[in-house]
């Protein structure tokens, strides 16, 4: 911000609080004051300050607040020390740049979405960055290869008219405003993505917020849910809470409690991890809601094949699938034995 448009400022902040103003070099020369019999002398006060930990300083009467933007640097001295001027420092910080330290939009956005960025100020400065603090929205990370990612970022620009940001080499985060209802379906946004790059993208879907200052939360779920993802569901490349609410809870216990979990149901799960039939057959009956005959179709097995793989999960594990409990717990077992194996 430029040494006029701040003698401009301060003339404005002048007509609301009737206080001196004044902006000084890093010498202590008063470059401009609203009393003009000061403008032209020097602030002895100012080689005493050490802005090197704060931006505002509280000093012999005065709050000083330090801007350094680009090649500039000057420091705003603001006459009384109460809670009316500390209120008018921290908003003279904000709109001199000092608080955003230079970034552009993008930065700032990554700066937010990577929890790098943490200050009462926050809602202020996303206003100054044209960015709407407030509402639900629903962070999705992307994950790509590294090579693929120019690609990715021209493609979901075109698609999409949510802002989008490269978190990591292989990663970029889509604001998503949830009442933005021309944003396309995450599936249907996965499928038009492995059409154009010839690869499949993992999409994770992060947690609706309704502040800016979770939007690290959402976006932190999002990538979680891609890694659990990997694991538990391979062949799916869009993942949702509801898709991964088990694993989400097993791999967050602790291992030695999750442990401790499995050996009290003593239940040989692993024996049906090791026989890819019988895990198959378990997953495609969940999937189809303990249905015989829709995982009968969807698996194009025998009914009667498909109940003597049940009876032997059963006889195996002690689990009932056809049991809803039993069919719930054997689904924790299942995915604490893959959580273990991530610990």
């Amino acid at each position: 911000m430029g040494i006029q448009k701040m003698k401009t400022i301060l003339h404005g902040l002048k007509d609301i609080i009737d206080t001196e103003f004044n902006l000084i070099d890093d010498s202590g020369y008063i470059l401009h004051s609203t009393d003009f019999n000061r403008i032209g002398s020097y602030d002895r006060h100012v080689s005493a300050l050490d802005f090197s930990s704060s931006f505002i300083i509280e000093f012999e009467g005065y709050i000083y607040c330090y801007s350094h933007h680009q090649e500039e640097r000057c420091i705003i001295s603001i006459k009384g020390i109460d809670a009316d001027n500390r209120r008018l420092a921290k908003i003279i910080e904000v709109f001199i740049g000092a608080k955003d330290m230079g970034f552009s939009r993008n930065e700032f956005l990554k700066g937010i979405l990577l929890n790098t960025i943490s200050d009462p100020s926050l809602e202020t400065l996303c206003l100054k960055h044209d960015i709407n603090p407030k509402g639900s929205v629903r962070l999705l990370a992307v994950e790509a290869t590294e090579e693929l990612m120019g690609n990715l970022q021209e493609i979901l620009t075109a698609l999409l008219g949510d802002p989008i940001v490269q978190i990591k080499s292989n990663t970029y985060a889509v604001i998503n405003r949830n009442d933005d209802k021309d944003i396309a379906h995450p599936a249907y946004l996965s499928d038009v993505l492995a059409t154009e790059l010839l690869y499949k993208v993992k999409i994770g879907i992060g947690a609706s917020v309704e502040n800016v200052k979770d939007w690290h939360f959402s976006l932190r779920t999002a990538e979680t849910l891609i890694e659990l993802g990997k694991v538990f569901l391979p062949e799916q490349n869009t993942y949702t809470f509801k898709d991964l609410a088990i694993p989400m809870l097993t791999s967050g216990l602790p291992p030695q409690e999750l442990s401790y979990l499995m050996k009290h149901f003593n239940c040989s799960i692993d024996k049906i991890i090791s026989n890819n039939e019988l895990l198959v057959t378990a997953r495609g009956f969940f999937k189809n809601n303990l249905n015989i005959t829709d995982t009968s179709r969807s698996l194009y097995l025998h009914r009667n094949t498909l109940i003597y793989r049940l009876n032997k999960i059963q006889e195996i594990t002690g689990f009932d699938l056809r049991n809803f409990n039993d069919a719930l717990l054997f689904n924790i077992m299942i995915n604490g034995h893959q959580s273990l194996k991530l610990t």
